[in-house]
């Protein structure tokens, strides 16, 4: 993988919170994009027996059918996190 990501998908309880959503999407920078499925480890254990299962041929395969987005929430572009990023980033 290269260069930078242009957005980071969240699961979880974390996810659910939009205040937590903006605080995530303004420190990293990038839009933070939920997901339909609540819970990324669950639909991630079937989705490997899925694919053990022969059901699927790969991850690719199975995420295309399997992975729907939900909410996106995007930086405000007011550069009030720029100077951290430079540092810690």
């Amino acid at each position: 993988v290269a260069g930078a990501p242009d957005r980071v998908r969240v699961v979880g309880g974390g996810a659910r919170s939009a205040l937590w959503r903006r605080v995530l999407a303004e420190a990293c920078g990038v839009t933070v994009v939920t997901l339909e499925v609540d819970e990324g480890s669950a639909l991630g254990a079937a989705a490997i027996a899925a694919i053990g299962a022969g059901a699927w041929p790969d991850a690719a395969a199975v995420c295309n059918d399997w992975v729907r987005t939900g909410e996106h929430t995007t930086p405000s572009g007011r550069g009030e996190l720029d100077d951290a990023r430079r540092v810690y980033g």
